[in-house]
């Protein structure tokens, strides 16, 4: 599946650059590639990149499939305890934005009803 979804991309890479020839490209072919100007080193460098950042992360995902796999199959118990280390990090995301939520709202209603006391006070 991986390998599919792979080259599926590399092929839309390719699809998306490919246009169909027409009779009139052809005159304006020589105009064209004059304007082509060679990739730089750092357009090359990017390239190579994102490449190895993509196969990186795949490589490492079937790393962690087939370990997710064996700890299921092998022993359930381990493998409750591996997925809640692995969705440690998730879950650490998700309680701070959700108590920076909490603390901004409260700061929010702390100020309006402290303005507003304030204001009762000052009619007094």
């Amino acid at each position: 599946m991986k390998h599919f979804l792979l080259a599926t991309l590399l092929l839309l890479g390719f699809v998306c650059e490919a246009r169909p020839m027409r009779p009139r490209l052809f005159r304006q072919l020589p105009r064209k590639i004059e304007r082509i100007r060679p990739p730089s080193w750092k357009q090359i460098a990017a390239g190579g990149v994102a490449l190895g950042t993509v196969v990186g992360a795949y490589k490492v995902a079937d790393g962690v499939q087939n370990g997710v796999r064996y700890a299921a199959e092998k022993n359930p118990e381990r493998f409750f305890a591996l997925l809640s280390g692995l969705t440690l990090p998730l879950r650490f995301v998700l309680w701070s934005l959700a108590f920076l939520g909490l603390g901004w709202i409260a700061h929010k209603i702390h100020k309006k009803y402290s303005i507003c006391q304030k204001k009762g006070e000052g009619e007094k």
